[in-house]
């Protein structure tokens, strides 16, 4: 797989699974809700990555690394073209740092898995700065194509917001679950009597996300 399930692809899968004729907005609906709770999960926004560069502004701590999740970053990136530093008002150019000499990305072998790179470490950025005066010119995603696995949960998630929430829960039943589909309800207000739907996350996604989920960078 290349690319997330299209409506199309992920209405069928709602066919299978027992709603003869879903609603193709309420499908639409479920699979972007889907891939967001992915985005969400796994800490890369987009978790697909960008088909064309972008630029993000980064401030330096102090620390000498560059954590693409900080100030409001998507998290990584698969292929890096450009870095500057020093990019501020006065000088909106900066200074190219150069990949292997002035600055190495991490995980060292992203690249090679497909995978993001999440941070990077130089050492001509030992200071803080109260401006994000790095920049970073990228292609901002977690991986350069859907794993099959990825697809599968996403067509999962779906299945769980479009076919179990429908159907009633019953009074005591905290979760159902048909093959890898599994949806949870929680207690209402007064924990008694009925029970109500709540977040329905599949547990093939959850399971899925730990696999492609960025670290924390202390």
């Amino acid at each position: 797989m290349s690319a997330y399930p299209t409506v199309p692809e992920a209405v069928e899968r709602v066919r299978v699974a027992g709603i003869p004729s879903p609603s193709y907005t309420q499908v639409e609906t479920a699979l972007q809700a889907a891939i967001r709770a992915l985005e969400r999960e796994t800490g890369f926004t987009p978790f697909l990555a960008e088909s064309v560069a972008t630029q993000w502004h980064f401030r330096p701590d102090g620390s000498g690394m560059i954590d693409f999740a900080a100030d409001g970053g998507p998290g990584g990136f698969v292929e890096i073209q450009e870095v500057r530093h020093g990019v501020i008002h006065a000088s909106p150019t900066g200074l190219a740092l150069v990949a292997g000499r002035d600055y190495t990305l991490y995980p060292v072998n992203a690249a090679l898995r497909g995978r993001a790179y999440w941070f990077l470490r130089s050492t001509l950025l030992h200071f803080e700065d109260f401006e994000p005066s790095v920049r970073v010119t990228g292609r901002a995603g977690g991986v350069t194509a859907i794993p099959e696995d990825v697809y599968e949960a996403i067509c999962a998630e779906v299945v769980a917001r479009v076919v179990y929430p429908a159907q009633a829960p019953v009074a005591g039943v905290s979760m159902v679950r048909q093959g890898d589909v599994e949806v949870r309800y929680g207690a209402t207000a007064s924990g008694e009597g009925d029970v109500i739907p709540r977040y329905a996350l599949s547990e093939q996604l959850r399971a899925v996300a730990r696999s492609y989920r960025r670290l924390r960078i202390a």
